[in-house]
């Protein structure tokens, strides 16, 4: 098992309302469109357990493009997976777990695992890794600000 790409933020905001951002598929480009373009989202079902999207990594070349499904929407977490890269055959596991620290606060902790890729894709997976924790990171930080309202977001 490989070790999982995280990040980690604490969101001055009720896990509610966390939850709520974060369901919508519609507004992730709100936080991570840094690095995760052109969002292709059905507005009518972007929210919830099914919810899809279409994009594309920065930088990724010829194989640039994810698909994003919604699997489970709790209070507690939100489970997608993903497939990329040459005919979509790489696998993803994406989990926002939210926990809450008081009645105004939510720690917000995300995972990526790579749940099947090519021979190249495990090889690389310590420098990938590396890579999306930064990302995520960053990602995790603009989340922070749009729902505590920094116009800096």
């Amino acid at each position: 098992m490989l070790q999982p790409a995280t990040a980690s933020v604490r969101v001055r905001r009720p896990r509610a309302a966390v939850a709520e951002l974060l369901a919508d598929l519609a507004r992730r480009p709100q936080f991570l469109d840094h690095f995760l373009v052109d969002w292709e989202v059905d507005v009518e079902r972007s929210r919830g357990a099914g919810a899809q999207a279409r994009l594309r990594a920065k930088g990724g070349g010829g194989d640039d493009r994810i698909e994003l499904v919604v699997d489970d929407v709790t209070p507690e977490r939100i489970v997608e997976h993903a497939r990329s890269g040459r005919r979509l055959r790489r696998r993803w596991r994406l989990t926002y777990a939210l926990e809450e620290v008081s009645a105004n606060a939510t720690q917000v902790r995300f995972e990526l695992e790579l749940l099947d890729g090519s021979i190249v894709d495990r090889a690389t997976w310590s420098l990938t890794r590396t890579h999306l924790q930064r990302q995520y990171a960053q990602g995790m930080l603009r989340l922070k600000g749009v729902l505590e309202g920094d116009p800096r977001a």
